[in-house]
């Protein structure tokens, strides 16, 4: 079911490149259309001005830290290239032109791969922007410094399967190297490669089953090894600081531990999508087999099992690497489960380009279209939520460090509090239909030193904030310095304490 059908088993990777560039151009309206939504999406998450937990440290000091603290050299140099110095600033609408460039390529390639015609239909066209903005992405998006390079991580992934049917030297080397890049942006993306490689199996033995599909099922399996054992040797010969991070499970807690991962990152990813989410992806998975099954050359029986497995799979192997270190990265933050909502995007994809009779069409068709709404309103839907709270952390920011600016002075600048400032009530109450808001956020309560570095660059007062625990001190009165609706301060022996009501 792929465009490459057509240029033949062993074709040259210049014929193979030329072929993706021929469908790049007479799809240029739809890539346009593409390059469009996601610029409006990134280019809104960017007006909040929000400094993503990182981003804060990067715009006072201009430190890049990729090679140096993670290992990502593809992401230090990237860097320089785009800043022209390797002293960082903020770039603004740069970095979203610069995504939504990576992201339209991104969503063109993965359509290219499933056609088999040189022109797409916009209803696809639509459906692959939910690669990009799958709500566990825009945590990637909302960083105004890593964001390209993660988008990065995903296209050098993407990227070689255009080679498929090159010879298997020259597949496995672009796909090695590939994978071995995508280690060196991000390696949230590890599960894309698998994820898409799988799809391209199945779409190819749903109606000609060959040793050749398995020949490439193989080869795309050893260069993926090759690529991360690359990686490994680059960990050893040059350790991250943050190599501790990253740390495998030991052999006798691997399957258990592995397990665990699993079931917390399928668990999570439930618990924080929207219930319309859920609903639509119901129906997805059942017009994706349905349609499956309608076109499918052989036995009934034996490829239902097959089509099972490979949801089971990809599901699974959305995840990448992270099934197996030693922390369950999917419980810290969105940004470690983008790989299924990629799969979920993927299948729609495919599902849009398989054949099927004229009423599952029109089903199809509608489902496509609901699911593509949501997802990307859902973007507008964080960005609105993300400038409310900056802008909550702001105001609560200057009428704290009033009161504080008469109190602390040069030689005590140490402020204890029970916890940080208030959140936004509207991303509280958008909360509730969107549950991962609350996790794609940063709770203005955290006592972090990203939230404290936003304080002390709004008030200049170069504070230090400390967690304490308000049970542990019995304040008196006579202890009291001010008293206001949003907290309390007292002294007790030479410190200032803060109490949020």
């Amino acid at each position: 079911m792929l465009t490459l059908f057509a240029v033949g088993k062993k074709a040259s990777l210049k014929y193979l490149f030329l072929n993706y560039v021929n469908f790049i151009k007479n799809n240029s309206t739809k890539l346009l259309c593409i390059f469009f939504f996601y610029f409006i999406a990134t280019m809104f998450i960017s007006l909040t001005n929000y400094p993503y937990i990182d981003d804060i440290g990067r715009q006072l000091i201009g430190y890049s830290g990729f090679s140096e603290h993670y290992s990502r050299f593809l992401s230090e140099y990237s860097s320089r290239l785009i800043q022209g110095s390797s002293h960082l600033t903020d770039l603004g609408f740069t970095t979203s032109f610069i995504i939504s460039i990576l992201l339209s390529l991104i969503s063109i390639t993965v359509i290219y791969l499933f056609s088999n015609s040189n022109e797409t239909t916009w209803l696809t066209a639509i459906c692959s922007v939910c690669l990009g903005l799958n709500p566990w992405f825009l945590e990637a998006l909302s960083f105004r410094f890593d964001s390209p390079y993660i988008v990065l991580s995903i296209f050098v992934s993407v990227f070689p399967l255009i080679f498929w049917y090159a010879n298997s030297f020259s597949y496995f080397s672009c796909s090695m190297f590939g994978i071995f890049l995508m280690c060196n942006s991000y390696q949230a993306s590890s599960g894309i490669f698998i994820v898409l490689v799988l799809t391209i199996f199945m779409l190819e033995i749903r109606k000609d089953f060959s040793l050749d599909s398995l020949k490439k099922l193989l080869i795309s399996s050893l260069s993926y090894l090759a690529g991360m054992g690359l990686y490994y040797l680059q960990l050893k010969i040059h350790p991250p600081i943050f190599n501790d991070s990253i740390k495998m499970s030991d052999v006798n807690e691997l399957l258990g531990n592995s397990i665990k991962n699993i079931g917390d990152y399928i668990t999570n990813i439930y618990n924080q999508s929207a219930t319309i989410w859920v609903i639509l992806f119901y129906f997805i998975l059942v017009l994706f087999f349905i349609n499956y099954l309608q076109v499918f050359k052989f036995n009934f029986i034996t490829f239902l099992p097959m089509l099972v497995i490979y949801v089971i799979l990809c599901t699974v192997l959305s995840y990448g690497s992270y099934i197996f270190l030693k922390q369950s990265y999917s419980l810290l933050r969105p940004r470690y489960e983008y790989g299924f909502g990629f799969f979920v995007a993927i299948m729609l994809i495919s599902l849009t380009l398989l054949d099927s009779r004229k009423i599952i069409k029109k089903v199809v068709m509608l489902v496509s279209y609901l699911f593509s709404f949501y997802i990307i309103s859902f973007s507008f839907v964080y960005s609105s939520s993300l400038n409310q709270q900056k802008e909550v952390f702001n105001s609560q920011s200057i009428i704290l460090s009033q009161s504080l600016n008469k109190l602390v002075d040069v030689n005590n600048r140490v402020v204890f509090v029970n916890r940080f400032l208030k959140n936004s009530a509207i991303l509280d109450n958008s909360s509730l239909n969107y549950p991962l808001l609350k996790s794609l956020i940063m709770p203005n309560t955290n006592v972090s030193w990203d939230n404290t570095m936003r304080f002390n660059e709004l008030t200049k007062l170069s504070l230090d904030f400390k967690l304490f625990d308000e049970g542990s001190i019995i304040f008196e009165e006579k202890d009291l310095l001010d008293d206001t609706l949003i907290y309390k301060i007292y002294s007790f022996e030479n410190n200032i304490y803060v109490i949020m009501k």
